[in-house]
Protein backbone atom coordinates (compact mmCIF):
# COMPACT_ATOMS: atom_id res chain seq x y z
CA UNK A 1 0.00 0.00 0.00
CA UNK A 2 1.46 3.08 -0.75
CA UNK A 3 0.14 5.09 1.79
CA UNK A 4 2.24 2.83 4.39
CA UNK A 5 5.19 3.04 2.02
CA UNK A 6 5.33 7.04 2.62
CA UNK A 7 4.57 6.68 6.16
CA UNK A 8 7.93 4.21 7.10
CA UNK A 9 9.89 6.23 4.91
CA UNK A 10 8.82 9.84 6.22
CA UNK A 11 9.19 8.36 10.07
CA UNK A 12 12.65 7.28 8.88
CA UNK A 13 13.55 10.27 7.99
CA UNK A 14 12.40 11.66 11.50
CA UNK A 15 9.95 14.26 9.35
CA UNK A 16 6.35 15.42 9.90
CA UNK A 17 3.74 14.85 7.69
CA UNK A 18 3.54 19.13 7.62
CA UNK A 19 7.84 18.40 6.86
CA UNK A 20 6.81 16.28 3.67
CA UNK A 21 3.94 18.38 2.68
CA UNK A 22 6.55 21.37 2.65
CA UNK A 23 9.33 19.48 0.64
CA UNK A 24 7.36 18.04 -2.33
CA UNK A 25 4.70 20.27 -2.60
CA UNK A 26 2.04 17.94 -1.95
CA UNK A 27 -0.95 19.03 0.62
CA UNK A 28 -0.46 17.74 4.37
CA UNK A 29 -4.70 16.60 4.19
CA UNK A 30 -3.38 14.64 0.99
CA UNK A 31 -0.41 12.62 2.55
CA UNK A 32 -3.07 12.37 5.81
CA UNK A 33 -4.96 10.72 3.84
CA UNK A 34 -3.00 8.89 2.01
CA UNK A 35 -1.26 7.18 4.79
CA UNK A 36 -4.57 6.76 6.92
CA UNK A 37 -5.87 4.59 3.71
CA UNK A 38 -8.37 7.34 3.21
CA UNK A 39 -6.92 7.58 -0.11
CA UNK A 40 -5.16 4.79 -1.85
CA UNK A 41 -4.09 5.95 -5.14
CA UNK A 42 -1.99 9.38 -6.63
CA UNK A 43 -1.63 10.39 -9.55
CA UNK A 44 1.76 10.05 -11.18
CA UNK A 45 2.65 13.71 -10.51
CA UNK A 46 1.95 13.25 -6.89
CA UNK A 47 3.99 9.87 -6.57
CA UNK A 48 7.42 11.54 -8.56
CA UNK A 49 6.50 14.49 -5.90
CA UNK A 50 6.42 12.22 -3.07
CA UNK A 51 9.41 9.98 -4.22
CA UNK A 52 11.84 12.78 -4.87
CA UNK A 53 11.22 14.29 -1.54
CA UNK A 54 11.84 11.48 0.38
CA UNK A 55 14.80 10.55 -2.04
CA UNK A 56 13.82 7.22 -4.02
CA UNK A 57 12.57 6.30 -7.22
CA UNK A 58 8.70 5.86 -7.39
CA UNK A 59 9.41 2.55 -8.23
CA UNK A 60 11.38 2.02 -5.38
CA UNK A 61 8.31 3.79 -3.65
CA UNK A 62 5.55 1.44 -4.87
CA UNK A 63 7.61 -1.71 -4.66
CA UNK A 64 8.24 -0.57 -0.84
CA UNK A 65 4.30 -0.23 -0.93
CA UNK A 66 3.94 -3.82 -1.60
CA UNK A 67 5.72 -5.29 1.28
CA UNK A 68 8.74 -5.86 -1.24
Amino acid sequence: MLGRSVARLRAARGWSQSELARRSGVSQTFISSLEGGRRGKATTDTAGALARALGVTVDELLREGDGA
